[in-house]
């Protein structure tokens, strides 16, 4: 019995799951601009498209910390 506790205890510490998140890039006027999905501890793509808002000129993205 022991050795069956050890075991079951042991086979449940080596799994691990990451988290999926979906994002939604909002344009200016709250409208959804692209849709992607990142996973935890992933890399996070921006949107290939370029944002554009009449007046106003896109210089990259920009990390925060």
């Amino acid at each position: 019995m022991k050795k069956f506790l050890i075991i079951m205890c042991l086979s449940g510490f080596g799994t691990a799951y990451a988290d999926t998140i979906n994002l939604q890039w909002l344009a200016a006027d709250n409208t959804t601009f692209q849709n992607s999905t990142c996973t935890t501890g992933g890399d996070l793509n921006v949107p290939s498209t370029t944002p554009t808002k009449y007046g106003y000129d896109f210089v990259g993205w920009r990390a925060r910390a």
